[in-house]
């Protein structure tokens, strides 16, 4: 999206302004007419809010200006214009526009807002039941919060005044004078807001955000704001020694209490983390969920079970009512009474079925969805979630979308992150870095742990580095922890990167090399002026630099000596985040844009673009396969060789702390452990031209033919091409297996029937005549050609199937064996061979056709399947009024795959009819469809593409997929849809 110097040149930037004003450089003044006063809206120690109107849009808006003669105030209004413009969230007064006056002092307007101040709202409301009415507006302004803590700045200064209630419902957080990042920032703030901590003159984090926001609850509670009529000086040492203030009683939920409890807590470790945590237990509690900060009492989950479940309960209400009366009241009565009880419970138990139907609904799309954006574990889980409450043809085709590869194996629990802490996974082992501690975990030997405030660590082969303040690092014993010495004068404590034998630091332009022997640094700038955007050591030796955005340099760390390498890292733009070797030869690099490039020691091997920037990259033991950390989402599993995605695991994921065995890879979090990986598969292959025709080949392989006239033949373990004959420009229409040699028969526009090897060589040409279908029958070869009846090619034999002047066939469909086709003639005529033709009737709004095992065949018409007996009986079903464009039985003749126009695969119950799955993953026309067994399909497109499709679940009971995936995934429902919230 556009920002404000896109769309409207004439708006400064505040951040623009306020670095202009830290350097003392000029800025443009906005001529004064411009903005006409209208009164004052209010004034603060620091600055004072004005209602203007804005001549050059014509509109009122509100400017704060700084207040003349208070020391700071200039520099806090530039801050506060600074970082409430770059907060852009429903619940911030949006900034348009910044900049200083003809006396110099800072200025900047935003949306006026016509509405009262939280505070004044509830002390108009003497009612309880009435302020905790008010518990949205006070969610809506901690989802604010959060929004701000996400982005890393904490706001100082929460309280009731700098909440306001808009006329029309709207909920903004203002007032962020006092605002910063992390613990940096200006101190002071309210005192009667403070948390204890702020009081003492301790940095203020996001605890101390929630503390603010627990005093505004606590508002709603009392009706009052916790310390009216206390001097300054007394609240200060009130509030720093403590207790937290009491929250009442009466007639407030236990469930509130204990969220305002928690947020009023004197330990700031012992609150909420964040307002995003404070947030989910708000909205968990309104909504009548369970809230994380509450001890819940055996009657209390008896209510809440009534109350979710209310109609159940009335309808068992009415029952017993009806038993009573039964004993009670005169046989006409009781018969009358029974009858109203069993209507009650009709009426309540077809709302609880339409309840069900759109819940099942709910699920189904937002698991098609998940499903289009390759989230298997979401997908999946919602899918038979969807099932348990009814079939539904689109849930199925959700579980069958990701084909024949398996679910990555989870084991074990996953590793707890410390409070606050990170993890860094090295060659000789993974550490946690939090607050005041350091935890290794070493590849040989017993864990340990070391008290010390580190702002980075990294591993130096068998030793570990810590970034120490004062721009210093410690070099200890990775085994021990013994201390091996300390290096001083480094460019800052941060930006540490793990080595094989060195730990590396980047730092802006330069490189620093941390020796452990020694220890010792050495500053180096392999990237000339160039940024350092990252490093990684190869095992032969070499150092890899990426410089600025798609620069690689190698640099021999002995020598000093830097050899560009040459070629382009990123495609997409953007700049090098992370550069991480593998065990082998292979390099990956991954960008701030989501590309992933693997290099190898020809160049880029293959590439992978993803919907988040990259911020973490761990390859297995044994290089077979690339985890991606992405800042937003999922982590996602890649085959390097090909750049395919092979999975998405679930979004609970946390970062990888270790590897297990050759291709596992152990991770932390709820939704960690060890996750296997070696045996997942691509369940998309190819790209280029639109496909014709697709084979299962003669080994673990998948043969294609395209619109541009090659043949191309995949790997379907991993997707890689392996091998290729290109073609004319003129499509292949045709594929077959040989029926007496391994490999592949091959038709099209030109160049005749051509016989290729498994390798696809060229064997010899069969044929010199164009067609547009080949298909094995008895040993031999069918094609159909384009202006004449079908020719029957046996190795070294051609003959005509029908005599000439017969119509030519447009579709044939042969059974597995190859002892029977069905085709279809222009004329609309139907012909069955096998060890005999015969016609077996007419269908002249016949689309397409296969045999069937069993005898006779299955057509497809524009809005009927249907079925021709061996005898020639004739059953039809209707279809949906969709264009088929080919139709596949399987190998048991169980189920019918119709490939449409609109790239959907419709699968058939082929005894009832029934649609039993429907196939999304195409976006364009299936233009090819084959049977690779009795329960994968495969499909081929003209959008470039083959898939793989698993039916195999279709009769699984919908309760054992539901406990499959959720044991599996280790999700369930209502965490797989909190996964897809934005």
């Amino acid at each position: 999206m556009s920002g404000p110097d896109d769309s409207a040149p004439y708006l400064s930037r505040p951040s623009a302004v306020a670095e202009a004003g830290a350097r003392g450089e000029p800025e443009a003044r906005e001529p004064a007419s411009r903005y006409r006063d209208l009164g004052l809206l209010g004034r603060g120690g620091m600055g004072e809010v004005r209602a203007v109107h804005d001549g050059r849009l014509g509109r009122q808006v509100a400017r704060k200006a700084a207040r003349a003669g208070v020391p700071g105030a200039r520099e806090a209004l530039e801050r506060e214009a600074a970082i409430t413009a770059a907060l852009e969230h429903p619940g911030i007064v949006p900034v348009y526009d910044a900049g200083h006056d003809e006396a110099g002092a800072p200025w900047y307007t935003m949306r006026m807002v016509r509405g009262r101040t939280l505070r004044a709202v509830v002390a108009e409301t003497p009612d309880l039941a009435g302020r905790l009415g008010l518990l949205r507006a006070v969610l809506a302004a901690t989802e604010a919060v959060a929004y701000a803590h996400a982005r890393g700045v904490v706001h100082r200064d929460l309280k009731a005044t700098n909440v306001l209630l808009g006329e029309h419902g709207e909920v903004q957080v203002v007032d962020w004078g006092l605002a910063g990042s992390g613990a940096g920032g200006p101190a002071g703030g309210t005192p009667a807001t403070m948390a204890p901590e702020q009081a003492r003159g301790e940095a203020a984090t996001t605890t101390a955000d929630v503390w603010g926001l627990g005093l505004i609850l606590l508002e709603l509670l009392t009706g009052a704001p916790a310390h009216e009529g206390v001097s300054a000086e007394l609240l200060l040492e009130r509030v720093a020694a403590g207790p937290p203030p009491e929250v009442p009683e009466a007639g407030v939920p236990g469930a509130l209490r204990a969220v305002v409890q928690r947020c009023l807590r004197l330990a700031p470790e012992e609150r909420y983390p964040d307002a995003g945590a404070l947030a989910l237990d708000l909205a968990n509690f309104l909504d009548g969920r369970l809230v994380g900060a509450h001890d819940y009492t055996l009657g209390e989950h008896l209510r809440r079970l009534v109350a979710r479940h209310r109609l159940a309960v009335a309808v068992g209400l009415l029952a017993l009512l009806a038993m009573a009366l039964l004993s009670a009241g005169a046989a006409r009565r009781v018969v009358a009474e029974r009858d109203a009880a069993r209507a009650a419970e009709a009426v309540a138990q077809a709302a609880l079925d339409r309840s069900d139907q759109h819940l099942a609904q709910a699920l189904v799309l937002a698991a098609r969805q998940a499903a289009s954006a390759g989230w298997r574990p979401e997908a999946e889980v919602l899918a038979a979630g969807a099932l348990a409450l009814g079939e539904s043809p689109e849930a199925r085709g959700v579980l069958a979308a990701f084909g024949t590869s398996p679910r990555p194996q989870r084991s074990g629990q996953g590793v707890a992150p410390g409070r606050g802490g990170s993890w860094r996974l090295g060659p000789a082992g993974a550490l946690c870095l939090e607050r005041e501690s350091v935890t290794v975990h070493p590849e040989e030997g017993e864990p340990w742990s070391l008290t010390v405030a580190a702002e980075d660590a990294a591993f130096a082969g068998g030793h570990v580095v810590l970034g120490l303040r004062g721009n210093t690092a410690r070099v200890l014993d990775g085994r021990t922890g013994a201390l091996r010495g300390e290096v001083s004068a480094l460019p800052s404590a941060h930006g540490l990167v793990s080595g094989h034998r060195d730990a590396w630091q980047v730092a802006a332009r330069s490189l620093v090399r941390l020796e452990a022997a020694g220890p010792s640094a050495t500053v180096l700038r392999p990237c000339g002026e160039a940024v350092v955007s990252g490093v990684t050591e190869e095992p032969g030796g070499g150092v890899l630099v990426a410089c600025g955005g798609d620069r690689l340099v190698r640099l021999d760390p002995a020598t000093g000596d830097v050899a560009v390498l040459p070629f382009t890292l990123l495609e997409a733009g953007g700049t090098v985040r992370l550069v991480v070797a593998g065990p082998g030869e292979l390099v990956a690099v991954g960008s701030d844009r989501g590309e992933v490039a693997i290099l190898g020691p020809e160049g880029v091997r293959s590439r992978a673009t993803l919907d988040s920037a990259v911020a973490g990259l761990w390859w297995t033991a044994d290089g077979r396969r690339l985890v991606v950390g992405l800042r937003q989402g999922s982590p996602v599993v890649l085959e390097p060789l090909t750049g395919a995605v092979l999975a998405r695991l679930p979004a609970a994921t946390g970062a990888v702390v270790g590897r297990s065995g050759p291709s596992g890879l152990v991770f932390e979090g709820a939704a960690g452990g060890t996750w296997e990986l070696g045996a997942l598969r691509p369940v998309q292959l190819g790209q280029g031209a639109g496909i014709t025709g697709v084979l299962a080949g003669t080994g673990d392989d998948v043969v294609l033919t395209r619109g541009d006239g090659s043949v191309a033949r995949y790997a379907r373990a991993s997707g890689a091409l392996l091998d290729l004959q290109a073609g004319s420009s003129r499509p292949l229409k045709g594929l077959s297996p040989l029926p007496w040699a391994e490999g592949y028969a091959v038709v099209g526009v030109e160049g005749g029937v051509r016989l290729l090897d498994a390798a696809l060589r060229e064997r010899d040409l069969a044929a010199p005549v164009p067609g547009r279908r080949v298909v094995p029958v008895g040993g031999e070869l069918l094609v159909l050609r384009y202006s004449a009846p079908p020719l029957r090619l046996g190795e070294g034999s051609v003959t005509e199937l029908l005599p000439g002047g017969t119509s030519p066939w447009f579709d044939a469909g042969a059974d597995e064996a190859g002892l029977r086709v069905a085709g279809l003639a222009e004329d609309g005529r139907l012909w069955l061979v096998d060890e005999a033709v015969r016609e077996a009737g007419t269908f002249p709004e016949a689309v397409a056709v296969d045999a069937l095992a069993g005898g006779g065949a299955v057509l497809a018409e524009a809005e009927a399947l249907v079925e021709v007996g061996a005898r020639g009986s004739v059953r039809r079903r209707s279809l949906p009024p969709e264009r088929v464009v080919d139709l596949a039985v399987s190998p048991d003749d169980a189920l019918v795959a119709l490939g449409t126009l609109g790239g959907t695969v419709r699968v058939l119950d082929r005894a009832t009819g029934r649609t039993v799955a429907l196939l999304e993953g195409h976006r364009e026309r299936v233009a090819a469809l084959t049977w690779a067994g009795p329960s994968t399909l495969l499909s081929g497109s003209w959008d470039g593409t083959a898939r793989s499709w698993e039916l195999g679940q279709l009769r699984t009971p919908a309760d054992a997929l539901v406990a499959e995936v959720e044991r599996a995934w280790g999700l369930d429902v209502s965490e797989a849809l909190a996964a897809l919230e934005p």
